[in-house]
């Protein structure tokens, strides 16, 4: 085995992030994690209590037993 490759790794937010659904996000500070969401209608981000958040720079999709 010459390289090692995370598991489930952070994915960039970009175009393609998924809307409208729960999300595991961080931003530069990856130690600071939330669960939420990103509106499809205006592209803001929400934490579990409805609260606007600072644009995240990446996300992970949660696993069922995470929810």
């Amino acid at each position: 085995m010459t390289e090692c490759k995370e598991l489930d790794p952070w994915l960039l937010i970009d175009e393609n992030t998924p809307t409208d659904i729960e999300l595991l996000f961080t931003g530069n500070n990856v130690t600071r994690r939330f669960i939420g969401y990103r509106n499809s209608y205006n592209g803001t981000y929400y934490n579990q209590e409805g609260l606007c958040i600072q644009r995240p720079t990446h996300y992970k999709l949660l696993h069922e037993d995470t929810k």
